[in-house]
């Protein structure tokens, strides 16, 4: 897991004041795998996790290879293991709910999924 909750898991130890304070107040203070508790982490912490990159440069200083591996590729197999186990869950669910629900898994790993990536219905 990376982001937020992972962050604040790891190294909230190391967080200072007003940080420290809302971490225990949100009741961050024990561990937690729970994705949904990432959004809650948000509000410590940056929302992202990190982001690895690396380039290679011609002789003229142009790039000619980048390759970036974003948090939400790095979390892809949790993000579909948790949609996979939440629609289960939740069959029983009319359509809107279902979407709402897996929204909010999908927010949970990346919030800017939401406004980066939209669904077009071509049927």
């Amino acid at each position: 897991m990376v982001g937020a909750l992972a962050r604040v898991m790891l190294n909230g130890h190391k967080l200072k004041s007003e940080a420290r304070e809302t971490k225990e107040k949100l009741g961050l203070d024990s561990p937690s795998e729970n994705i949904l508790h990432d959004n809650t982490a948000q509000a410590v912490e940056a929302p992202r996790g990190t982001l690895y990159h690396s380039y290679t440069f011609d002789k003229e200083g142009r790039v000619t290879r980048a390759d970036v591996i974003t948090p939400t590729a790095q979390n892809l197999a949790n993000i579909e293991k948790d949609f996979r186990a939440s629609a289960e869950r939740l069959t029983h669910e009319p359509e809107g709910s279902l979407q709402a629900k897996l929204k909010m898994v999908a927010r949970a790993y990346d919030p800017c999924i939401s406004c980066s990536v939209h669904l077009v219905r071509l049927s």
